[in-house]
């Protein structure tokens, strides 16, 4: 099964509803996934916040597998709390202890003190006592013929023993329960497609990384950002896709260099245009100017390297004080 980026050139509607955005991977992305995919290896990603990293997974299971594309998709969003071991499973010691309590006198606690490995981990499944994790759940899933799709996002935001301690099932698609003491392993041409996500926040272990494909998602230029906008908002207006473009960009330009730590993402675009055509289809105006108007005012001004941009939205853009000071200062 090869990812060809072709599946979301339009959003994914279900019953009316809008479930997936358009995605639009470059060549070399693709070719990473098909690489990861072949050597069933993980896919390790990094790039800008915003920059899409999480929506790939998504739109491989999507590609994939169609409608279905939920079935097959395993989240694993990682927290700072996040123990490796809660991938595979969780263990509800209080669950068996009620349970042997309530059944104390029963069949139900003599069968399980005669049962051993697959069997008692099987008791415990039906009863609760154990639950499997995303990564059990898409390791036993996954067949070579309808692969999984398992996200393990933000992998940096645990602790620096997390990616070490997830070396033996990356290696060998294997996982091990040690109440029960029953190991798992599945064949390597049913490996479910890994993708990990990292923000660079913190060094990941080079045992980790020895193990991972890894891809740098770029920023993406102009023309990826028009095809991504009229693949959202192909009923808008072009002067208005173009105009919005042009100013996002150098808008972008004048934080970075202005050493802003926070970058405009794509995503931010997405939400700044939806804001911008809103208010064009409902002929609103800023400061009594038309939206169209407002644009073309804040390239001029960001084309001067004017003091004061008259940022129409501004609030979407500028995430932080410093940010808003040095695009309108009049708001000191």
């Amino acid at each position: 099964m090869k990812y060809e980026g072709k599946a979301l050139q339009k959003p994914f509607y279900r019953n009316g509803v809008k479930e997936i955005d358009p995605y639009f991977p470059d060549s070399d992305l693709i070719e990473a996934v098909n690489l990861a995919r072949y050597l069933k290896r993980p896919l390790l990603l990094m790039g800008e916040p915003g920059c899409g990293k999480t929506r790939l997974a998504e739109a491989v299971a999507f590609e994939f597998h169609g409608e279905e594309y939920d079935q097959y998709l395993v989240p694993w969003y990682v927290k700072s709390t996040t123990k490796a071991k809660e991938g595979i499973y969780t263990f509800d010691a209080i669950a068996r202890l009620r349970l042997t309590e309530l059944e104390k006198d029963s069949e139900v606690l003599r069968q399980q003190l005669q049962l051993k490995g697959k069997d008692l981990e099987n008791f415990y499944l039906e009863n609760n006592i154990i639950r499997k994790g995303p990564l059990s759940k898409a390791f036993d899933l996954s067949t070579a013929e309808k692969p999984t799709v398992l996200l393990i996002d933000e992998v940096d935001k645990a602790d620096i023993d997390f990616p070490n301690d997830l070396l033996l099932e990356l290696d060998k698609n294997a996982y091990y329960i040690t109440e029960t003491q029953t190991p798992t392993e599945r064949r390597k041409a049913d490996s479910p497609l890994i993708i990990i996500t990292s923000n660079n926040e913190k060094e990941l272990p080079p045992a980790f990384l020895r193990r991972c494909l890894f891809h740098y998602i770029k920023f993406p230029q102009e023309p990826q950002l028009r095809q991504i906008l009229d693949g959202l908002f192909d009923q808008a207006p072009n002067s208005l896709k173009e105009d919005s473009i042009k100013a996002f960009i150098m808008l972008r330009e004048r934080l970075i260099q202005g050493l802003s730590q926070k970058k405009l993402s794509t995503s931010e675009l997405i939400d700044w245009f939806d804001a911008l055509q809103h208010q064009h289809q409902n002929n609103l105006t800023i400061d009594g100017q038309p939206i169209d108007k407002a644009v073309e005012a804040t390239i001029t001004e960001l084309t001067n390297r004017s003091p004061q941009v008259p940022l129409p939205l501004y609030q979407i853009l500028l995430k932080n004080w410093e940010a808003v000071l040095s695009i309108l200062p009049d708001k000191k």
